[in-house]
């Protein structure tokens, strides 16, 4: 790994590599935090990226492939209209943080259900996520307006779910909010 210094050069707008605090961070030229990096050189960035995931965040799920390249935004919601308090069950949208996705775990939705939960559906499990004691998050498409606290892409998810099927390890799914 390149040598660090605590000096930047002032003049320059390329981000500047600084041990500090224990790890390598990136900073911009107003000293601003970019990302920290591993004791490997690795950005969290690149470490990310290797993988698909998703990010939920301002009313879309964004959904990333290998490599970090934007593959669709799909409108968007969870939790009740007009509850912003995660912390609700049933009504609340779902927490923020980070939840797993197992792509051979996606199911099929029985035609009666259809309306409520789409054609496809995802467990979302919490990684590290505090969910303030709620559960039974999921990734599913319906007509209906508002959810328990499940991410609902409308009738997009025929168009998302079955590409998701095609991974074949967990995706990162990160709710930002």
């Amino acid at each position: 790994m390149a040598d660090s210094t605590n000096n930047k050069n002032e003049s320059s707008n390329s981000p500047v590599l600084i041990f500090e605090d224990g790890k390598y961070r990136y900073y911009d030229k107003d000293r601003d935090i970019i990302e920290d990096v591993d004791q490997d050189g690795v950005t969290v960035r690149e470490h990310l990226w290797r993988r698909p995931m998703l990010i939920f965040e301002d009313g879309y799920v964004h959904y990333y492939g290998s490599g970090g390249k934007l593959i669709g935004s799909y409108p968007a919601q969870s939790g009740q209209p007009g509850e912003k308090d995660p912390s609700i069950p049933w009504k609340g949208p779902i927490p923020p943080g980070t939840y797993l996705l197992d792509p051979s775990k996606i199911e099929d939705v029985r035609p009666q259900d259809r309306a409520a939960w789409g054609n496809y559906r995802a467990a979302l499990l919490p990684d590290g996520t505090d969910t303030y004691g709620r559960t039974g998050f999921y990734l599913h498409g319906g007509t209906h307006i508002g959810t328990g606290g499940c991410i609902n892409i409308g009738n997009r998810d025929k168009e998302l779910l079955p590409k998701l099927m095609m991974h074949m390890e967990p995706i990162l799914v990160i709710v930002r909010q």
